[in-house]
């Protein structure tokens, strides 16, 4: 019996003995950085092991317990590890505990936290409400990198929701830091982000400028993963050809995307190759090369199904349907086409769907028009959803600017208190003064120093305005030295090539040109001579609106309320105010054959606005909206912080009204 127990009490610790260290720590710890800790240096920990110490983490910070330094890095490991509902957790604890510490840094990020788990959630708007905060923090504590982070992240936001111009502005931003601080990777990132945009935009040439540009800084900085990056440009590469219908440049691309992705050696991404190799295969069936199809699509098809990718077995269905219809079979064309839509109906992904419905509509001509109205339901509604969105956004950012107005009108008065207070030590102090010296003296220093404030003040002055003076100075030297020498000389130059040329059209527009010369030779010379349109915006207004009128040879009701005092308009914004009319009218006279304009100028609680309607054609403001014309009116009201709104459609006018707030600078 002893002997048994002997034994039996060897193996037990001998069992004992060969525990891991993990198994040892279900002795009760508080400390949340003890588990973090053991997950970064333990190496023999396996994926389940360091998920428990994980969870005892959370569970620590649960309980109370965990300062701000600790539950950052908790919440960067559950990131990692994609236990995103306790990140989140985390994330608004780390946020509570930093305002109540009114600790700036750690408030930031925990917004910039909530901005990444909102994202990868797909709730857009409240991704960009945190982006905003995080973003608005950052600049205040000159956090370049942070900040340029933030930037990166709100534009892959804003363009999720199309908000195009939104998110070209901040990859923009965003890649002016890291382009400045050298960081390469980052840089690389951004310029691809760009050219997808300019993708969206339509800017194809641009877009595989971008694309280009990241292939030229892969090889002159050596990034660390030079293969797979490449495989992922030029498969954005090949994209844009395939919308530009060069099938044969898109194909080659596509080939290079596979040839530098089997490369890669750090990175495999499945999910690359597998769209590398569809888009390739796509780019052959459009080129009519159909030696490796269907089996190129076939083999994309399984891995994106071993990989559950429910988009890309979509597309994969959609793309065997093409191959089938092309060959004429038509009952297997029909078959994955349905395969899609089911697919499609599902997963519920708008954009699949509406993909699907697309390829159904065509290889299945009994149910077309049923397709096409599902079609136009479907796309209205995301339509709907997308301006919601972008209103949603631009609410966030009024808001947040707001905020950002009142915390610094609070900021200003409690500097006022401040000064005050300090005031009347000064003042206290000064009292002494006088009770221990002569009362002459102490005149004379008060009046030096007085005269010493007064002369640095003035200086200040004058050193400011010479500043702004010379800077608008340049800047019209500039404008109108483009204009001389740019567009004249281009002027001229069709001018002498028509001239040569005497049929009876073409004499019509060289008469046509010279006049066009001379309007812009009086624009330069009224750059450089005055400010013309600036301190005669009202008569400069009617001539060109009259001028209009003879031009048009239609009427054009006009009027301005005596009310406004262009005073208290800023300069910029008169002068964005008369380009956007330019335009309007220009458009008007180009496009809408319209028979009757209004054109009115009134205020509005110290607000300039201004109407302009037409009863022409009209338009389709979406899509119009890409072209340059339109483009620049945004871009003048956004520059003058007012507000700009197109109202059109196809044969009912257009209506455009245009808000401009006083300059309360």
């Amino acid at each position: 019996m002893k002997i048994q127990s002997y034994l039996i009490f060897s193996i037990l610790l001998m069992l004992g003995c060969k525990k891991s260290k993990f198994q040892q720590d279900n002795i009760q710890k508080d400390s949340v950085s003890y588990f973090i800790d053991r997950i970064e240096v333990d190496s023999l920990l396996t994926h389940n092991e360091k998920l428990i110490l994980l969870e005892k983490s959370y569970s620590s910070v649960k309980n109370g317990f965990g300062n701000k330094s600790e539950l950052s890095n908790l919440a960067f490991k559950l990131y990692s590890f994609q236990k995103l509902k306790e990140f989140k957790s985390v994330s608004f604890i780390l946020l509570e505990q930093s305002k109540k510490a009114h600790d700036s840094t750690n408030i930031a990020l925990s917004y910039r936290f909530l901005g990444g788990y909102y994202k990868d959630a797909l709730k857009y708007d409240s991704s960009y409400y945190y982006y905003v905060k995080a973003e608005k923090l950052y600049s205040i504590l000159n956090k370049e990198e942070d900040y340029a982070n933030i930037l990166l992240n709100k534009g892959i936001v804003q363009s999720m929701i199309n908000d195009i111009y939104g998110a070209d502005l901040s990859f923009k931003s965003a890649y002016k830091i890291y382009h400045n601080t050298k960081n390469y990777a980052k840089s690389q990132q951004v310029l691809n982000e760009l050219g997808l945009v300019q993708k969206k935009m339509g800017n194809y040439e641009e877009s595989i400028s971008y694309f280009e540009t990241s292939l030229k800084l892969i090889d002159e900085v050596k990034l660390p993963t030079p293969y797979y990056s490449k495989s992922i440009a030029y498969n954005n590469i090949g994209l844009v050809y395939n919308l530009m219908s060069k099938f044969k440049e898109a194909g080659f691309c596509f080939e290079k995307s596979l040839d530098f992705y089997k490369k890669s050696k750090s990175i495999k991404n499945p999910l690359v190759y597998a769209t590398a190799l569809d888009n390739l295969a796509l780019s052959h069936l459009n080129n009519n090369d159909l030696k490796t199809l269907p089996n190129s699509f076939y083999e994309s098809l399984k891995i994106r199904d071993s990989l559950k990718d429910v988009s890309g077995i979509t597309l994969s269905y959609i793309n065997l349907s093409k191959y089938y219809n092309k060959i004429k079979d038509h009952k297997k064309s029909l078959l994955y086409a349905n395969k899609a839509l089911d697919l499609a109906r599902k997963s519920r992904g708008a954009l699949d769907i509406l993909t699907a419905l697309g390829q159904a509509s065509e290889v299945d001509a009994k149910n077309t028009l049923k397709y096409s109205e599902e079609y136009i339901t479907i796309n209205d509604s995301l339509q709907l959803l997308e301006r919601k969105s972008k209103d949603q956004f631009a609410r966030i950012q009024l808001e947040t600017d707001e905020i950002k107005q009142e915390n610094t009108k609070l900021e200003s008065e409690k500097d006022f208190f401040l000064n005050i207070l300090f005031g009347i030590a000064v003042t206290g102090s000064l009292i002494v003064m006088l009770m221990l010296q002569q009362a002459k003296n102490k005149k004379l220093q008060l009046i030096k120093v007085q005269h010493d404030a007064d002369e640095r003040i003035y200086q200040a002055l004058l050193e400011e305005q010479q500043k702004l003076d010379e800077a608008r100075i340049e800047e019209r030297k500039r404008i109108a030295r483009e204009i001389h020498d740019d567009i004249l000389g281009r002027l001229f130059g069709l001018r002498l090539s028509l001239d040569s040329n005497h049929t009876e059209p073409e004499i019509t527009y060289s008469e046509d040109l010279q006049n066009i010369e001379k309007d812009l030779r009086k624009i330069s010379h009224e750059l450089y001579d005055k400010d013309h349109l600036i301190n005669n915006f009202e008569a400069s207004i009617s001539t060109f609106i009259k001028e209009q009128e003879k031009q048009l040879k239609i009427p054009v009701k006009f009027s301005i309320d005596k009310k406004i005092n262009w005073q208290k308009f800023s300069n910029i914004a008169l002068i964005n105010v008369y380009r956007i009319i330019q335009e309007s009218y220009y458009n008007i006279a180009k496009y809408a054959d319209a028979t009757q304009i209004t054109t009115y100028f009134i205020t509005e609680e110290n607000n300039l606005v201004v109407e302009i309607t037409d009863d022409g054609k009209g338009f389709n403001v979406a899509k119009t909206r890409k072209g340059i014309g339109i483009s620049n009116m945004y871009d003048r009201i956004k520059e003058s912080k007012g507000t700009i709104e197109i109202n059109s459609s196809p044969n009912q006018g257009t209506k455009i009204l245009i808000t401009i707030p006083k300059d309360t600078e």
